[in-house]
């Protein structure tokens, strides 16, 4: 790959580096949102210019986000990013979501992408989006949709003609990585790791916990079923005087939760504060004690790296994504985690995290060090090298390959 010249500039380096965000919102901030703008962020910080793709109508609100920023809106057929396209796939039913007939619609979609790029590099950094350009890069942030909870044989087939087509993939964590190579070893050598940074940086909290305080419990995360806050809320029925926080924005399911609350008599305990901005995830965090993290599903736990950089004890459920996660950081994961949808568990688990909480809280000294000296700069870095092997003019970066970096 290395000795190919595809969509080079005269100096032989890649004329500009073009970033779709077609499919992306600028509005919800959601995760992928927080990668591509911090990538795009920390690309211009070390000199390397972009070209951002956006929907048509939404250049106004990716530019609050990108003040500075080549932003081009692209005439995509059949955008899915207004509001009231946005309020209709709230409503739809998932099986309508996951059908054939909206695989075809982002297919029209891609085509004015690959004719707006033409052969300049693509990074893609939505995985389910289909990569059509002539250089792709595509981030795939997770696989959840083969496994059976979450199956969606439309997106199956997106990610698998991704997989074919791309010039280089990446994963940001490292389950997502293994079981890409796994699923996938004939992309082995076009696949690379590149870590984030902490998308809510915070420093180590400023006073010790004391016995006498009562516990305070943190869940941050929108409120959808694959959450699941139920657990947690039957857990805090066997955990008197524990108060808990819930940040995040609400689906219809947090309805079902705020009455199974009622029901155990826990209602009083919490509070649900919806979608905070920065400053008030800062002040949840300093109020609370632990961090809970009950998902059935995440390619990763941003949260559980907001905790420790904060040196923050957490207590999350035992699923592979998170046992990987844990073990990155040096800790022993059964210390940690406990049984997914075990509400009994995951009680115990938050009293040991508060009967240790010291020790804890020194524990995660050395992982907030590592965590915390990650930036968008060293990340666009190592994305900017996978950039230039995928247009023929850098070597192959091989220390972003390999299984769990």
């Amino acid at each position: 790959m290395s000795g190919e010249q595809f969509g080079t500039g005269s100096d032989g380096l890649a004329a500009s580096v073009v970033v779709d965000l077609t499919s992306v919102s600028a509005t919800s901030g959601g995760g992928v949102g927080r990668v591509a703008t911090g990538v795009v962020d920390g690309l211009a910080s070390i000199g390397v210019s972009t070209r951002c793709l956006v929907a048509p109508g939404t250049a106004a609100a990716w530019r609050d986000l990108l003040p500075g920023a080549d932003l081009s809106e692209v005439a995509v057929k059949m955008a899915a990013t207004s509001g009231w396209q946005n309020s209709l796939r709230s409503k739809m039913p998932a099986s309508l979501k996951t059908s054939r007939l909206v695989g075809a619609v982002r297919r029209v979609r891609s085509g004015a992408v690959k004719t707006a790029a033409g052969t300049d590099v693509v990074w893609y950094p939505f995985h389910r989006s289909l990569a059509t350009a002539v250089a792709s890069v595509v981030t795939v942030h997770d696989l959840r949709v083969f496994e059976r909870d979450f199956a969606s044989v439309m997106d199956q087939r997106i990610i698998e003609e991704n997989v074919r087509n791309a010039r280089a993939l990446v994963c940001s964590w490292p389950h997502p990585f293994d079981s890409l190579i796994e699923r996938f070893p004939e992309a082995e050598k076009k696949s690379f790791q590149i870590p984030l940074p902490v998308l809510n940086p915070g420093r180590p909290r400023a006073t010790r916990r004391t016995e006498a305080q009562p516990v305070t419990l943190i869940y941050p995360g929108y409120v959808t079923e694959h959450k699941d806050h139920e657990t947690l809320i039957r857990a805090l029925a066997l955990l008197p005087d524990v108060r808990l926080i819930c940040t995040g924005a609400e689906t219809p399911y947090a309805r079902t939760v705020r009455d199974l609350a009622d029901d155990l008599g826990v209602a009083d305990r919490i509070e649900w504060r919806g979608y905070v901005d920065e400053t008030e995830l800062e002040n949840a965090y300093e109020e609370a004690d632990v961090l809970v993290m009950p998902s059935l599903w995440e390619a990763a736990s941003g949260p559980v790296l907001e905790a420790v950089v904060r040196q923050l004890p957490f207590v999350a459920s035992d699923i592979p994504p998170l046992r990987a996660q844990v073990a990155q950081l040096g800790l022993h994961a059964d210390d940690w985690l406990f049984p997914p949808r075990d509400s009994t568990a995951l009680a115990g688990a938050i009293e040991r995290a508060v009967s240790s909480h010291q020790s804890r809280v020194d524990e995660l000294k050395a992982p907030a060090q590592q965590v915390g000296s990650r930036t968008w700069e060293t990340t666009a870095s190592d994305y900017e090298r996978v950039f230039n092997w995928a247009n023929g003019t850098g070597e192959l970066p091989a220390d972003l390959q390999g299984k769990t970096r």
